[in-house]
C-alpha cells in the first residue's frame, strides 16, 4: 500500500508538471523482483491513461486555439483599422499640437517682449524724473543766483548822478603824500593854449557830429560787455568810473579783447561838453558813459557790468588773492593808497600794508589799492595794472572748484549791477566751455602813438587822435567782420 501511494502521489505531480514518465523500463525490469510486475503493469496502464488524456486534451486545445485564432485575427483586423484611425488622429492632433505650441510661443514671446518694454519704460521713467527733480534743483538753485544781482536798466535812476561839473566830488589825492606827488605831475605839464584848444574841440565835433563820416557797427559776430569799476565808497554816493574795460567776444577770430578806455581822455560827453571821459559816469550813469564811448570812439556797447570798490575787493578775497610783482615804487604809492582805505573803513593804519617789493599774493584791499595807483608810471601803466589783476580774477575763477565758484556768485553777485536779462546770463554761461579756448588779448585807448598830456582850466587830461583810434579800435575788435576793414 505504501508503494501505491508513492506511485500514485508521483503521478499526480507528473500530470501537475507535465513531466514524462521514465523510460528506462528495461533496467527496472531486469533489476526488479518477481513481486514488482504487477506494479509495474499497473505502472504502464496508468501511463497508458495518461498519455491518452493529454493528447486528446492537446487536441481540444488545438481546436480552441484555431477557433480563438479566427476569432482574434477578425479582431486583429478591426485592432488595425483603429489603429490606422489613431494614426490619422495622431496626425492631426501632431498638427493641432504644432499650431497650438507655435500660438503659445508667439504668446509668450509677445508676453516676454511686453514685459521687458515696461520694465525700459519703468527705467526710462525713473531716469527722467530723476533728471527733473535733478535739473529742478539745479534751476532753482541757479534762479536764486541770477536773483542776487541788481537788474538796472542802463538809463535807470538807479545811480547817483549830478547835473555840473561843480556838483562833481573833488578829485583829490587820498593824503599829503599822494597829493604831493599830484602836484609834482602838474609841474610839468603845460595850460594847453587858446588855439590848441580849439584844435582839439574842432577835431572831436568833425568826429562827433551827425554829419561823421564813421557809422557805429553792430555785429552778430561780435559782443561788447562794458565793465565799470566805480570809485564810489558809499551806497547811493556819486561816483567817477574809475576804471572803464570793454570785454569784445568775437566768435570769428574767437578772440576775447580786452580794451582799457583812460580815464583822463579829452571827450565830448552828450549834454555836457568836452571834458574828461570818467566825467561821464557820474552825469549820467551807465547810460551816459555808453552813449560817450559810441559817440566818440564809434563802438558799439550790447550791455554793461557795473561793481564798485568793495565787490572789486571781495571777488579777489573770495578767489585767494592775486600774485602781483610790485616794483618799490609801486610798493611806496600802494601802501599810501591802502593807508587812505583803512582811514576809510575803520582799521588801524597800518593794516595790510605792503611790507616788501616783487613777487607776493595780494588780497582785496591791497589788488585794489595797487590797481588804482596813478602816481607810477602814467595812466597807460595804470591801466596795464587793472587789466593784469582782470586777467588772475578771470583765470582764477576758471580754475576755482564748484563749491568756490557758489561762494563766489553769492558774495558779487549782490554788488553787481548790470542790464543783462537772465536769459542772456545763462546763454553766456553755456558758452564759458567755448570761450577758455578762446585767445585773450588786451589794449587800451589811446593807442600809443596818438596822444599827448596837457592841462585845460588846472585839469590834467588827454588830447588824442579820435580818427586813428576808432580805426586801431574797429581793426581789432571787428577783425573778420565786415566793419574791421577800417583797420
Amino acid at each position: 500500500m505504501k508503494l501505491f501511494g508513492d506511485s500514485h502521489k508521483k503521478s499526480n505531480e507528473d500530470s501537475k508538471e507535465r513531466i514524462p514518465a521514465p523510460k528506462d523500463k528495461s533496467r527496472r525490469k531486469k533489476n526488479a523482483p518477481a513481486g514488482e510486475e504487477i506494479q509495474e503493469e499497473y505502472l504502464n496502464d496508468e501511463q497508458e491513461e495518461y498519455d491518452d488524456y493529454d493528447q486528446s486534451e492537446y487536441d481540444e486545445a488545438a481546436d480552441d486555439s484555431d477557433e480563438a485564432g479566427g476569432y482574434d485575427s477578425d479582431e486583429y483586423d478591426e485592432y488595425d483599422d483603429d489603429e490606422e484611425y489613431d494614426d490619422e488622429y495622431d496626425d492631426e492632433y501632431d498638427e493641432y499640437d504644432d499650431d497650438e505650441y507655435d500660438e503659445y510661443d508667439e504668446d509668450e514671446d509677445d508676453e516676454e517682449d511686453s514685459r521687458r518694454m515696461s520694465l525700459r519704460k519703468k527705467i526710462l521713467i525713473g531716469v527722467i524724473v530723476f533728471l527733473v527733480l535733478l535739473l529742478g534743483g539745479v534751476g532753482l538753485f541757479i534762479n536764486y543766483l541770477l536773483n542776487l544781482i541788481n537788474y538796472q536798466a542802463a538809463n535807470s535812476d538807479y545811480f547817483a548822478t549830478v547835473s555840473t561839473a561843480e556838483e562833481l566830488p573833488e578829485e583829490t589825492a587820498e593824503n599829503s603824500y599822494l597829493e604831493q606827488l599830484d602836484e609834482e605831475d602838474k609841474k610839468d605839464e603845460l595850460e594847453a593854449t587858446a588855439s590848441e584848444l580849439e584844435q582839439w574841440n574842432e577835431h572831436i565835433e568833425d568826429v562827433t557830429s551827425d554829419s561823421s563820416s564813421y557809422s557805429i557797427p553792430i555785429s552778430d559776430d561780435v559782443y561788447n560787455i562794458l565793465l565799470i569799476g566805480s570809485d564810489t565808497r558809499a551806497s547811493g554816493s556819486v561816483g567817477r568810473s574809475d576804471a572803464m574795460i570793454l570785454v569784445s567776444i568775437n566768435q570769428k577770430t574767437e578772440t576775447i579783447y580786452l580794451t582799457s578806455f583812460l580815464r583822463d581822455c579829452y571827450v565830448s560827453i552828450p549834454g555836457y561838453g568836452n571834458t574828461r571821459l570818467n566825467h561821464a559816469f557820474a552825469y549820467g550813469g551807465p547810460d551816459l558813459l555808453e552813449k560817450t564811448l559810441e559817440q566818440n570812439f564809434k563802438v558799439h556797447v550790447d550791455r554793461y557790468v557795473a561793481v564798485d570798490f568793495f565787490s572789486f575787493m571781495d571777488v579777489i578775497d573770495t578767489l585767494g588773492g592775486v600774485y602781483i610783482n610790485v616794483s618799490e615804487d609801486e610798493q611806496e604809492v600802494t601802501n599810501n593808497y591802502i593807508w587812505s582805505m583803512n582811514k576809510l573803513m575803520g582799521e588801524e593804519w597800518s593794516a595790510d600794508y605792503l611790507w616788501s617789493s616783487g613777487w607776493q599774493k595780494l588780497n582785496g584791499k591791497q589788488a585794489l589799492c595797487y590797481a588804482r595807483n596813478r602816481y607810477t608810471g602814467n595812466d597807460y601803466e595804470r591801466t596795464a595794472r587793472q587789466r593784469a589783476i582782470i586777467n588772475q580774477i578771470i583765470s582764477g575763477a576758471m580754475q576755482a572748484s564748484p563749491a568756490t565758484l557758489v561762494d563766489l556768485a553769492q558774495v558779487i553777485l549782490p554788488q553787481v549791477t548790470t542790464d543783462m536779462t537772465k536769459s542772456e546770463i545763462l546763454a553766456y554761461a553755456a558758452n564759458v566751455a567755448a570761450y577758455l579756448g578762446y585767445d585773450i588779448q588786451q589794449q587800451q585807448i589811446p593807442t600809443s602813438g596818438t596822444y599827448s598830456g596837457a592841462t585845460i582850466s588846472g585839469m590834467s587830461v588827454i588830447s588824442l587822435d579820435l580818427d586813428a583810434n576808432i580805426k586801431y579800435l574797429q581793426g581789432t575788435i571787428y577783425a573778420g567782420t565786415e566793419y574791421g576793414d577800417n583797420g
